[in-house]
């Protein structure tokens, strides 16, 4: 008799055992299922901070990339801010790039792709020749996403277009947390908290802004430039090549993208056009190069095809350079075909030419409609570099 109870015993303890470990793992793979269905674009929790945690030197200059690729795609402070809070908890506190989301499930990245999301932002940045082992690649490939792919999600009304343009980091935190991140765990005040610190570190105005922060927060001004007259060189001679850079980058931000030349918008004298005017690629060149003084045609008569055929023949505006010798305020161009529509595209080079990854600024390229912006060659130009024709020109006095 007592050997059978201990063997009942004994029974039921493997049975009771058995049947914990089996709900262990049941709940495990809930879990697990829950938070891949929870969101489809970032949608899993990252490795976040604790509330209030202190960025060191690195994280702010990752930071500080993160908000001048957001603003180059057209966000405003409060929404930059609102995101930046939100990649900083979703990629462990330190916008590690490569951050693969703590206790498995999958995520990856800033936002945490995941899934059947982490392969489209790999496809997606691998054909709009976005580096996706950076912080503005992956920056790319989000915005992206979300104008093309329906990875925004609205669940408060807001479009991505109108969360672009919002005015309250905290209000702009919780909308990107909720129609892009879509995480299992939301910790809404963290993301909020931190969006607050890099408003007060980063946005336009802010007496906490400094160093490079202050300088980009000031180039991105939608204020006048400040001087009506032609840009000038340090000796007082108007248009030194120097001086385009100058003038470009003093537009940051301006204008509104569209395929037509002149747009009334503009405004009457094309020397001070109107900030929230319409241009494209070949009208911000010809607006920069016309206010510096430079040779270009009447009624912003040229389009991308024909500034590839004057800079290679007649030169009555450009002049095609060798990129050994290609500098910081030469143009280049990059034609499919004839140039014409979305064959074509134009910037003005930021720095000396070495390369796909030379700094340009330009009307459109990576940053859509949103203004005037700054980035790489590579990026800005995208698949018009698989075969198209690279042109480098220097401008004509």
């Amino acid at each position: 008799m007592v050997n059978t109870l201990k063997k009942h015993r004994r029974l039921f303890f493997f049975a009771g055992s058995f049947i914990v470990l089996m709900i262990f793992i049941f709940s495990i793979t809930i879990g697990v299922w829950y938070q891949q269905q929870s969101g489809n674009c970032a949608g899993s929790q990252g490795g976040g901070p604790a509330t209030g945690q202190t960025a060191n030197g690195n994280d702010r200059q990752l930071a500080q990339a993160a908000w001048k690729q957001f603003k180059a795609v057209g966000y405003s402070d409060a929404a930059a801010a609102g995101a930046i809070g939100n990649l900083q908890y979703e990629s462990g506190g330190h916008f590690n790039v490569h951050e693969e989301e703590i206790g498995g499930g999958g995520g990856y990245g800033l936002p945490q792709f995941t899934g059947s999301t982490l392969t489209q932002a790999r496809q997606i940045a691998q054909q709009q020749h976005f580096n996706f082992d950076t912080v503005e690649g992956q920056i790319q490939t989000l915005d992206y996403s979300c104008l093309h792919s329906g990875q925004w999600i609205s669940k408060d009304g807001k479009s991505y277009d109108q969360f672009k343009q919002m005015t309250d980091p905290s209000e702009a935190a919780a909308s990107f947390l909720h129609d892009y991140e879509r995480p299992g765990v939301p910790a809404l005040a963290a993301r909020q908290q931190d969006a607050k610190q890099w408003f007060a570190a980063f946005a336009k105005g802010n007496d906490k802004t400094t160093g490079e922060a202050k300088d980009f927060a000031a180039t991105n001004s939608n204020g006048a430039q400040g001087d009506d007259g032609d840009c000038n060189a340090a000796d007082g001679t108007p248009g030194a090549t120097g001086d385009i850079v100058s003038q470009a980058r003093a537009w940051m931000g301006w204008f509104h993208y569209g395929q037509v030349h002149p747009s009334p918008t503009l405004g009457s004298d094309l020397k001070n056009p109107n900030k929230n005017g319409i241009t494209d690629c070949s009208g911000f060149v010809w607006l920069v190069l016309n206010k510096c003084g430079y040779k270009v045609p009447p009624h912003m008569g040229w389009f991308t095809g024909t500034m590839a055929a004057d800079a290679k023949g007649p030169h009555h505006w450009l002049k095609q350079v060798d990129q050994k010798n290609a500098k910081a305020g030469d143009i280049i161009i990059v034609n499919q075909g004839s140039g014409a529509g979305d064959n074509g595209h134009t910037a003005i080079l930021a720095e000396n030419w070495h390369g796909y990854a030379t700094k340009c600024i330009n009307e459109g390229g990576c940053g859509g409609s949103g203004g005037v912006n700054e980035n790489t060659v590579q990026n800005n130009f995208g698949y018009l570099l698989n075969g198209g024709d690279v042109v480098l020109a220097e401008p004509i006095k």
